[in-house]
């Protein structure tokens, strides 16, 4: 009768038979894991930005967003940017102001051995979502659909941040004194863009409300010119006014753009 005999190898080439009493220690490798990787940046009530990485970050290195102003350093030069990327490709030139441009950088700051910051960049494409939690699209810049949103990456030229670095400047958002040709306008192609609808009519129903003050304002100005008199049913209108403003920035309203790039700077 015919024996099964069992053996085991370690290299792949020498083998040893398995005995009766012969104890195996089995060892899985485990699977290279398809979760995706996250880092989170949440400023509550204004803005939630969220990246999806094709590798982990090194320990210490945090995903930072700041909102470029008017007021900073490096504001009218990416304004600029814009303003003359627009000019080149655009049949009809665009013009983008405080009231109609909203600027982000987004970067990963992390902490040398020494406790110096420096910026990270992620390898490969990152996916970004953005959530601007207070309807900022909608509420600040007036969109009422996707289409009216567009998204520019705008980042600092290499050359420039290797210069930057040499003199040991090695954050962009520290930078100075960048000027436009320092700075790369790159589309945005395949962009998704949400707006909160119920931020676009409460934009409506401000708009309205306003022009109903404004129209109840002109007739009591003329009430005081003819009686000098002021009504409560005038006050009453006034505080539902700012009540309506109040609760509109309190309802939550949410706006969102998800997009991918190659590199991070200011979107």
């Amino acid at each position: 009768m015919a024996s099964t005999v069992y053996e085991y190898t370690t290299d792949g080439e020498n083998w040893t038979a398995l005995n009766e009493d012969t104890e195996v220690l089995l060892v899985y490798a485990r699977p290279e894991s398809d979760a995706k990787l996250y880092a989170e940046y949440l400023e509550e009530g204004k803005i939630k930005v969220t990246v999806e990485l094709q590798k982990e970050l090194p320990d210490g290195v945090e995903l930072k967003v700041q909102e470029l102003t008017p007021e900073e350093d490096n504001y009218d030069a990416y304004m600029t940017a814009l303003a003359e990327s627009a000019r080149e490709s655009e049949t009809e030139a665009k013009t983008y102001t405080k009231d109609n441009t909203l600027l982000y950088d987004i970067s990963f700051i992390g902490t040398d051995e020494d406790g110096t910051p420096y910026e990270y960049q992620p390898e490969g494409d990152v996916s970004v979502r953005m959530e601007f939690l207070g309807g900022q699209l909608s509420q600040e810049l007036g969109a009422a659909n996707a289409g009216d949103v567009e998204i520019r990456h705008l980042p600092v030229k290499e050359e420039v941040k290797a210069r930057a670095a040499a003199d040991g400047e090695r954050i962009t958002a520290d930078l100075t004194d960048l000027t436009a040709d320092d700075i790369l306008v790159e589309t945005v192609k395949d962009a998704n863009v949400t707006i909160d609808k119920t931020a676009v009519q409460a934009a409506d129903k401000d708009e309205e409300e306003e022009a109903s003050e404004d129209a109840s304002d002109a007739s009591d100005a003329e009430l005081e010119d003819n009686d000098d008199v002021e009504t409560a049913e005038d006050e009453d209108v006034e505080e539902t006014s700012e009540d309506a403003d109040r609760n509109n920035k309190e309802a939550g309203y949410k706006d969102q753009t998800s997009f991918t790039v190659n590199r991070f700077s200011v979107f």
